[in-house]
């Protein structure tokens, strides 16, 4: 449950912020810890 909080926090501050490079890095970086 914890993950999916953090993931949807995540999936927030991407659409308000809108930088893709880092955010998209650090998306890679859960999707490989998965």
């Amino acid at each position: 449950l914890e993950r999916i909080k953090l993931y949807k926090s995540i999936n927030i501050n991407i659409r308000i912020c809108g930088d893709l490079s880092p955010t998209t890095q650090f998306l890679k970086r859960i999707e490989y810890i998965k």
